[in-house]
């Protein structure tokens, strides 16, 4: 899983947060994972986190490019969604959330 999560960006990133819940960001970017840009086209992508209670996070990102270098044409999707559920709590641990 790890080859298909990019571990870097270089480009833009904004971060707007209409509400204390709800973050939204863009990207536009060099491509997935690279330092240059291949193709003479920035690659494009979107975040949106939400959590709706304390204990649910949901998060989509999208990307969208032709970063592949050699192959113009090819235009690289991606897609990494995920729900995050916190079921247990403890005020009493020795590690606490704020």
């Amino acid at each position: 899983m790890s080859s298909n999560t990019p571990w870097f960006f270089n480009g833009v990133r904004i971060q707007y947060f209409p509400t204390d819940r709800l973050k939204i960001e863009p990207w536009i970017i060099n491509g997935w994972q690279s330092y240059g840009m291949n193709n003479e086209m920035p690659g494009l992508g979107l975040q949106i986190l939400y959590r709706p209670v304390d204990w649910l996070s949901l998060v989509a990102s999208q990307y969208v490019g032709k970063d592949t270098l050699g192959n113009a044409p090819r235009t690289r999707y991606h897609t990494d969604d995920s729900v995050l559920v916190k079921f247990y709590e403890s005020t009493r641990s020795f590690i606490t959330s704020c």
